[in-house]
């Protein structure tokens, strides 16, 4: 009898014994170190309890009624590791097929199906479900796991299988949403959305349900909370001191959404009916459905790519370079010319119309050299000085700016260094020629640092 899970007959047979008796019962079963089985210990704690405060075992008792009924609602709990064995299984197939477990690039995770703002929005809505199941580096996926595996297996006992599906799905569903209302630009990938979703779903349904006991499920609830809130302080401290991106956006707004679920799910666990459960499972089902097409129907316009932004910035700075140096060498043909001219003016002066001819050569060859500049070449700085001011207009917060800003300022430079040239041109004094002829008087190329 001993062995029995019935509250009831363990009473029982507590009440007809002698407490020698009963002591002597566990005593016998008992191994060599004086450790009861695992399915007796509690029987012993719980007689252990009732010989000290009558009311411990009455509490005791009630925590048992409780497990046999929530054992009954949800007999078997497998959804949870439904979830983590296909997020396993995902990093190990993008592992296989080459990509780095340690840092994946932004190309491959697209390829894969992270959440990309310019694609997501431009009608690959699918990216919002498939991005919770990719992960961007060991570390990420085996914190997200740990998390899911310490909240998922009580809330899918508590919430029933298809609830606590769609209590995470949902919640991940509405943390990629949020991350592209947050920044539209952005590229995200990985459960944590979800996986603060069932945190929140937890909290809010041990809060909603009258009979799930905070001195029962309390510490366990303190032992999961400052995990989650750790990693949300990581997620906001980490930035500052490793160039790192961390979704805290996906993060509050799971936490949200599972938290407005779960009080959506949670009921008495003792008298529920199936057809409550039912009829919350479904009004969750609608709520979320619902959360995700208005998210989807008032999100922002699909941005830039950045990846092609971040093409075009390389192919303008290469134009820009190519300029420079087309500019440099017009300047050193003219120069020299002109270099030479004067030489022979210098060296021969005896023929005054030879030195006429030549003067007017010189002048000739400063007009020359103002017109390919203002035709060839100035125009050109104008129009690349637009297309980068018109790419910053539009550059995504998601990439560095600095690069850019840097190329735009080099770009007005040479345009006014430009313009004062053709205007110095117009009346060239001699020196001009020997500055023209001189390397420091060429345009330097672009540079990055």
């Amino acid at each position: 009898m001993i062995n029995s899970q019935s509250p009831e007959e363990r009473d029982t047979f507590f009440q007809q014994y002698s407490e020698e008796q009963v002591r002597h019962a566990f005593d016998m079963v008992a191994d060599e170190n004086g450790q009861l089985p695992e399915e007796l210990a509690e029987y012993q704690q719980a007689y252990d309890e009732m010989t000290v405060d009558p009311e411990a075992m009455s509490r005791y008792r009630e925590v048992l009624k409780f497990r046999e009924a929530l054992f009954r609602a949800t007999p078997r709990v497998f959804i949870t590791r439904l979830l983590l064995v296909a997020n396993v299984l995902v990093f190990l197939a993008m592992a296989f097929s080459g990509i780095n477990v340690m840092s994946p690039s932004g190309e491959e995770l697209i390829a894969w199906g992270a959440n990309a703002g310019w694609l997501t929005l431009d009608g690959q809505s699918w990216r919002l479900f498939t991005c919770m199941f990719l992960h961007i580096g060991l570390i990420h996926i085996a914190l997200n796991m740990y998390i899911l595996w310490q909240v998922g297996n009580l809330l899918e006992r508590l919430t029933g299988n298809a609830g606590f599906l769609i209590l995470y799905l949902g919640s991940g569903l509405v943390a990629s949403l949020c991350s592209l209302y947050w920044n539209e630009s952005v590229l995200s990938a990985g459960a944590s959305g979800a996986v603060c979703g069932a945190f929140g779903g937890l909290a809010a349904f041990l809060w909603r349900s009258p009979d799930c006991h905070m001195e029962v499920f309390g510490p366990l609830l303190s032992s999961i909370a400052k995990i989650v809130l750790f990693n949300l302080g990581l997620a906001i401290v980490l930035p500052f001191f490793l160039p790192i991106n961390l979704d805290n956006a996906a993060h509050l707004g799971g936490l949200v959404t599972g938290g407005l679920l779960g009080l959506l799910l949670g009921r008495p666990i003792m008298t529920s009916t199936k057809q409550g459960i039912l009829f919350r499972n479904a009004l969750t089902l609608g709520l979320c459905g619902g959360l995700v097409m208005a998210g989807l129907y008032w999100a922002p316009e699909a941005p830039p790519n950045p990846f092609k932004l971040a093409d075009e910035e390389v192919q303008l700075e290469a134009s820009v370079n190519a300029l420079a140096k087309q500019q440099l060498e017009i300047e050193m043909q003219h120069g020299q010319k002109i270099s030479d001219l004067i030489e022979e003016n210098k060296s021969n002066r005896e023929n005054i119309q030879k030195v006429l001819e030549r003067n007017g050569a010189i002048s000739t060859e400063f007009s020359k050299l103002a017109q390919v500049l203002r035709d060839n070449i100035l125009s050109k700085w104008k129009e690349y000085e637009r297309q980068a001011e018109t790419l910053r207009t539009i550059w995504p917060a998601t990439l560095e700016i600095r690069r850019l800003d840097e190329l735009i300022n080099f770009i007005k430079e040479r345009r006014s260094e430009t313009e004062k040239r053709i205007n110095t041109l117009g009346e060239p004094p001699p020196k001009e020629a020997n500055a023209l002829s001189s390397p420091q008087g060429l345009v330097p190329l672009f540079r990055h640092t």
